[in-house]
């Protein structure tokens, strides 16, 4: 069996036979895919100046992070106080649920990372493995936050390098310019979010797996992505060809259950809030299961090709493929 293959072939198996990592998941999911297919995606739609600009400029109008306010709230205080505590504690609860979710992703893509390398290597969690994933997390939080903090700024600055020449052109009369320019930092932009995405994937394993620390998890990480490139390369092309087909079947999954409970609707026209109902249920339950079994399976995929490039190292593909042509 060729290194993908197996590598594919074992991260389905530790993702389908270990569900309790599908809770994990969930929860690593919102941390995303380190924004490259964002970025991919908006400048592809060429929407990234209208969305990013626009969309500060709109958080500036609404005069929120003003004086104004501030003043008031002084003034809300004292003609009704009960309502500003209202506010306040309101406020409070979504920080706290905010920072809590913030803590559970950082924690589940730590406790995935560290069973997909158990898995890989034939030591499969024994025990409580919810508790298991939970202590791994919490023993390397900081250094993983730190990094796909890092992670994020870094996407933003790149999208708001993609938006600038956009933004800047559009408010003359250089078209052209604009798209020659508008192309050329699209595909630099996509470079440095590819080896940025890698990057981050390669340290967060240097640092569960190994137990590096965050500075030399980085710089071990940029040791192993130069000399395994092209190998990352093809595993980011087969991952985001599975991601497109599971994508693809989603969406046929998803209109035949429109058109089952649509059937259901008229079929039971006397109970629409029910049908309505199950209709939704069915929806979040589908997108929660899916999300979560494609984040497992994808950083099992990733962890397991860290293993792999640590423990043997590996030639790619296409040059196995060149040679036996020789």
């Amino acid at each position: 069996m060729s290194l993908y293959r197996n590598i594919l072939a074992k991260a389905w198996r530790a993702s389908w036979n270990n569900k309790y990592l599908w809770f994990f998941g969930l929860f690593a999911a919102f941390l995303g895919n380190s924004g490259e297919v964002e970025i991919l995606y908006r400048g592809a739609s060429g929407n990234v100046s209208s969305d990013l600009f626009p969309s500060l400029g709109l958080i500036t109008e609404t005069g929120f992070f003003s004086i104004q306010t501030v003043k008031n709230i002084g003034t809300l205080l004292f003609t009704s106080p009960m309502l500003v505590l209202t506010i306040l504690t309101i406020f409070l609860i979504l920080i706290i649920l905010l920072l809590f979710i913030v803590w559970l992703s950082n924690i589940s893509q730590i406790a995935v990372v560290n069973e997909a390398a158990n898995s890989y290597l034939g030591q499969p969690v024994s025990g409580k493995k919810i508790q298991a994933g939970v202590s791994a997390g919490v023993n390397h939080f900081w250094p993983v936050f730190i990094l796909n903090m890092l992670g994020k700024f870094i996407i933003l600055l790149l999208l708001m390098a993609l938006a600038i020449p956009v933004y800047v052109f559009s408010k003359g009369n250089f078209p052209g310019l604009a798209i020659v320019t508008y192309v050329a930092v699209y595909v630099i932009v996509i470079f440095l979010a590819m080896v940025m995405s890698l990057l981050l994937k390669y340290s967060v394993c240097f640092i569960v797996v190994k137990g590096r620390s965050l500075t030399k998890a980085v710089s071990d990480a940029w040791e192993l992505l130069k000399r395994n490139w092209l190998v990352s390369v093809e595993m980011a092309i087969i991952l985001f060809a599975i991601t497109i087909l599971t994508g693809l079947i989603s969406l046929f999954v998803y209109y035949n259950l429109k058109g089952f409970f649509l059937f259901m609707a008229a079929l039971f026209s006397g109970f629409p809030i029910i049908v309505f109902w199950l209709y939704l249920l069915t929806m979040v339950v589908s997108v929660a299961v899916i999300g979560s079994l494609v984040t497992v399976f994808q950083i099992s995929c990733w962890t397991s090709l860290f293993v792999e490039l640590v423990q043997k190292g590996v030639q790619p593909k296409i040059l196995r493929i060149f040679n036996q042509g020789k």
